[in-house]
């Protein structure tokens, strides 16, 4: 007999398949795959083997619920530690022990099917079918009942309803009932168009030219004790300025104006106000309410008495593009009201060499030429609809008050002076005024005004007497105006004035039609969207006073202001119509808009300047950085905006940090750097604008560099008295960290003065912790970053100008408190701040922005600067990695563009009369840790270079003065000479073997650890 080895049950099981995965550390082999056992054999031979594994740890000992290996728990290693895992040796069978459910081989079916498919098995039963099939017809007898419900509740039901419940007129019910009103809330604090004490019989009117109109606006001004400053009222604001272009003697200040006793109420004081003796009101419905064609009627009551002449109440509209008071607005616009592209639009409506001879010794006109022309150029600055509409600011008065004086012995009689002021002129100002052309209704009581205009308008005018008793809040009489124009049909227009509600007289267009003799087309009825205008104004310039005669305070009542149109004009109630946009041009132009003490448009035009910034990380010894198309190109993306196909920037400048390694830079080799930079960076941008541009200067010290150029052609390229500096601010005055700038000046037209520019490139102290560092390198920047005079006196600093920009790494971290749940470097952080709610939350961190708020720190002081966290941060980035930040720094805004102009107010330090086009980081650098940021920053046209005699100055709040340091010449030259020893040395050791060596002993110094800096991981307090 043969002897048999004992056959040893195999510990694997002989399963094809694994419901749970190996341990990817666990030294036996995955599952081979064998060939499956009959069903018998399983049963028999594959239950204790199964039972046997697991209880010796041969299944599942590393994972699942069978895991009894206690080294699974151990601390895995620290991402800051050097520990790497390493394959473990085969580990001996533990000692276990497993009680077995008998269960288990009663039923070895207990387990779930799906744990063993049968393939062959499933495909058969895949290809049965049975039309038969009771459960099949069950089924899709379900889904259609479903389906039905569904479309017969969400559709049925609703139409139905409709259509058998018959629809209630009633719409106040509420959940008891009709509620308090009987209807609907009243809802009094949102404004209306149409005052609710407006009486019903008010709410149409028949004109005289037989027309209906209906009531589209109206104020009836019952309210007591309404105030009108900016922002108070929805329809309404009162200016606070001097009216200048008439010579008043008066300052208009809104506290002149309010309500009482249902009336609005204009006081004139003898006061002493801003230099003048007078006070009162000018109040206007600009950019709030206007309206094209139809009938405005106003009740009035004037101020003082027919005794008393030298008062100039007014009642009066202007074109929208204009905003009276306002001279930067107006200049070159009022009193337009003109189409054509010819004579009309020139300057004093002559030639180059003074034709026509009808206007010689230029007394026609003085005006400096319409300026939205219908000449204008395509892709010029103009409001629209397109460049060829010629576009103006007229003005129509409903009615000027003046005393008409007669006789030796004065016999004095009240006069309204109703008008149409318009440019260009006719020959000496006259217009037709035949009564089949320009008939007047009454020639007993109205007339032709005897002035026709002067060399800054043409005057069409008619005075009506007035009865004594419309005086002083006495009595009341409407006056108004029906006003038709139809662009379409302009021979269709006409203009009708009514005082004390009797018409007075009719405009035509053949009135203003077109003058051979000064070679004019005609004039037009405005077509543009007209504001009101209600003010009390005293200026000799309109009617001698008789201060004897004059009592003081005076007061223009008005009752009420309605406005009517007659059915089916569209867009006739807005300032923005379509056929004569006016809100585009305005906000390209808000400065002028805002600022009353701007008297032209045309010194200094609208400059674009683009400013970019990038720390290249060391990589700029090899003289050409990564291409800078991508850089540059976002210039074309502000052409919607400017609705210029393509605008390139009048002004480019471009900054860099660490520009090459910094024993290179200390030893002054950044020089040779930066002018093979200027060579590639004129190709760039010449390359992708089609424009010329040449270097304004440029200036290097250290790794920091800045490089400024402007557009052949443009204003900008005129520069002079071109200045640059620079200041270390690392130890010693050290140029590792420090500013560079340069600065400019931009004449004005006409040999004015004009406007400086400055700009700083800059680098502060790294690391979040060296906050203070930061703040202090700023102000020794402050103190020691001067200019020399332009006037011969003593240096200048930075705010010294009209315009600063500032760019460059101001090293201000993201710094977030322990609790926050983006605390320490993750992948998480990076995927977080991809979202535009999360940057949101995690710019309240940014030390900038927090030290900033801190009026005591006097932080870049009066500085601007855009939405920056609308883009990634732009530090700290693997390199090599467009999108993906490092793990030894917490991600942080540090690039950073800031700026401000003159013309920001310090009272509003948030806010900037500089449109900020663009602001962003470009993520395509993969050279540096750093990605470059761009901005693109439109600066408002102004004149102030034209009106002194020096350049307007930033306006800086009253308790902060820059002060230049006495000693920052000395302080600037002992950190060059530092700058020249140290890196000449560091270059000599570093051929030697040893730079390393020096690069630690910088550190040291600069108070930073290398190992410290390793080690540190973002969130710790050392980032």
């Amino acid at each position: 007999m043969s002897r048999h080895r004992p056959v040893t049950p195999d510990p694997y099981p002989q399963q094809q398949y694994a419901s749970v995965p190996r341990s990817p550390q666990s030294p036996r082999s995955a599952y081979t795959q064998r060939t499956a056992p009959s069903r018998a054999g399983t049963e028999a031979t594959n239950r204790p083997g199964i039972i046997h594994g697991v209880a010796t740890g041969n299944i599942g000992a590393d994972y699942g619920p069978y895991s009894y290996d206690p080294s699974l728990n151990r601390a895995a290693p620290g991402e800051g530690t050097r520990l790497r895992k390493s394959p473990s040796a085969p580990r001996p069978n533990l000692a276990r022990t497993a009680t077995v459910n008998t269960k288990f081989e009663q039923n070895l079916d207990l387990d779930d099917a799906l744990h063993n498919p049968d393939p062959v098995a499933d495909a058969r039963r895949d290809r049965k079918f049975d039309v038969f099939s009771s459960r099949g017809w069950i089924n899709a007898t379900a889904l259609v009942v479903l389906f039905g419900g569904m479309l017969m509740l969400f559709a049925g039901y609703p139409i139905l309803w409709h259509y058998t419940h018959p629809r209630s007129h009633i719409t106040g019910f509420n959940i008891g009932g009709i509620n308090a009103t009987g209807q609907v809330p009243q809802l009094s604090s949102f404004p209306r168009m149409i005052d609710q004490d407006t009486p019903q019989s008010a709410y149409s009117y028949r004109g005289t030219d037989g027309k209906k109109y209906n009531l589209v606006f109206s104020d009836e001004f019952n309210v007591e004790g309404r105030s009108f400053y900016p922002g108070d009222d929805p329809y309404w604001e009162a200016v606070d300025l001097h009216y200048w272009p008439t010579g008043d003697l008066e300052w208009y200040d809104p506290s002149a104006i309010t309500t009482k006793d249902g009336k609005l109420v204009i006081t004139m004081t003898e006061v002493k106000n801003h230099d003048l003796n007078f006070m009162s009101g000018m109040l206007q419905s600009w950019n709030k309410v206007c309206f094209t064609t139809g009938y405005v009627e106003m009740s009035i009551s004037l101020p003082g008495a027919p005794s008393q002449p030298g008062f100039w109440p007014g009642a009066w509209m202007m074109g929208n593009l204009g905003r009276a008071g306002y001279g930067a607005t107006t200049e070159g616009m009022w009193p337009y009201s003109y189409d054509t592209c010819d004579l009309g639009t020139f300057p004093n409506q002559t030639t180059h060499d003074g034709q026509p001879s009808a206007v010689f010794d230029d007394k026609l006109s003085f005006l400096p030429g319409q300026r939205l022309s219908a000449c204008t150029c395509p892709g010029s600055d103009h409001p629209g609809p397109s460049t060829s509409t010629g576009r103006g600011v007229p003005e129509i008065d409903i009615l000027e008050a003046q005393v008409e004086i007669e006789g030796t012995a004065p016999f004095f009689r009240g006069q309204v002076s109703q008008s149409y002021q318009i440019a260009p002129y006719g020959f000496n100002h006259h217009f037709r005024n035949s009564s089949d052309v320009t008939p007047i209704v009454n020639h007993t009581n109205s007339k032709f005004n005897s002035y026709t205009g002067n060399q800054y308008q043409e005057s069409v005018s008619v005075v009506s007497y007035i009865e004594d008793q419309f005086y002083d809040g006495n009595a009341y009489a409407p006056y108004g105006l029906e006003w038709y124009s139809n662009p379409s049909k302009r021979s269709s227009g006409y203009i009708n004035w009514l005082s004390n509600g009797v018409k007075t007289w009719t405009l035509t267009p053949d009135t203003i039609g077109p003058n051979d003799d000064s070679q004019v087309s005609g004039r037009l009825i405005t077509e543009e969207p007209m504001y009101l205008v209600l003010n009390l104004g005293m200026s000799p310039s309109f009617q001698q006073q008789d201060f004897n005669a004059m009592k003081f305070p005076a007061q223009m009542r008005i009752d009420y202001v309605r406005v009517y149109q007659q059915s089916g004009i569209k867009d006739g109630v807005t300032c923005n119509p379509p056929s004569r946009p006016t809100s585009d041009y305005i906000n390209r132009h808000i400065a002028a808009y805002s600022n009353p003490n701007l008297t032209t448009g045309r010194s200094m035009p609208r400059l674009l300047v683009q400013i970019a910034s990038y720390n290249t990380n060391l990589q700029g010894d090899d003289g050409v950085p990564q291409s800078l198309v991508d850089w540059l190109s976002p210039t074309l993306q502000v052409s919607n905006f400017l609705s210029h196909p393509q605008h390139p920037a009048d002004i480019i400048a471009v900054g860099f940090q660490e520009l090459l390694p910094l024993h290179l830079g200390l030893s002054g080799l950044s020089k040779k750097v930066i002018q093979n930079r200027d060579a590639h960076i004129q190709g760039q941008i010449e390359t992708f604008t089609n424009e010329k541009y040449g270097l304004v200067n440029k200036v290097v010290n250290g790794g920091v560099a800045l490089l400024v150029y402007a557009r052949d052609g443009g204003v900008a390229r005129s520069a002079c008295d071109i200045q640059t500096t620079w200041t270390g601010t690392g130890p010693g005055y050290m140029g590792n960290k420090g500013a560079v700038a340069v600065r400019f000046r931009v004449p004005g037209d006409d040999g004015g003065v004009g406007e400086t520019f400055t700009f700083i490139c800059a680098h502060l102290t790294a690391h979040s912790e060296k906050l203070r560092q930061r703040i202090a390198d700023w102000h020794h920047i402050v103190g020691t970053l001067l200019f020399p005079s332009l006037t011969g006196g003593e240096s200048t600093t930075v705010y010294h100008t009209s315009h600063l920009f500032l760019l460059g790494d101001l090293n201000f971290r993201v710094v977030l408190p322990p609790e926050h749940p983006l605390k320490g470097v993750s992948s998480a952080i990076g995927q977080a701040l991809s979202q535009q709610s999360a940057r949101d939350a995690f710019k309240e961190y940014d030390q900038l922005l927090v030290e900033r708020r801190q009026p005591s720190n006097n932080l870049f002081v009066g500085l601007r600067e855009g939405e920056f966290w609308k883009f990634k941060c732009s530090y700290k980035y693997h390199i090599g990695h467009a999108d993906r930040y490092s793990e030894k720094r917490s991600p942080a805004w540090t690039d950073r563009i800031l700026y401000t102009t003159y013309l920001d107010s310090p009272a509003t330090p948030d806010d900037s009369v500089i449109t900020n086009v663009l602001y962003t980081s470009i993520p395509g650098y993969t050279t540096s840790d750093h990605k470059p940021i761009v901005a693109m920053l439109l600066l408002p046209e102004s004149d102030a270079g034209n009106t002194s005699d020096s350049p307007p100055l930033l306006r800086l709040p009253a308790d902060y003065v820059p002060t230049p340091d006495p000693h920052a010449t000395l302080k600037r030259y002992i950190g060059r000479v530092l700058d020249r020893l140290v890196g000449r040395l560091w270059w000599l050791l570093t051929l030697l073997g040893a730079g390393s060596t020096v690069m630690g002993l910088f550190n040291f110094v600069l108070g930073v650890s290398a190992w410290g800096w390793w080690r540190a991981k973002a969130g710790d307090g050392v980032v």
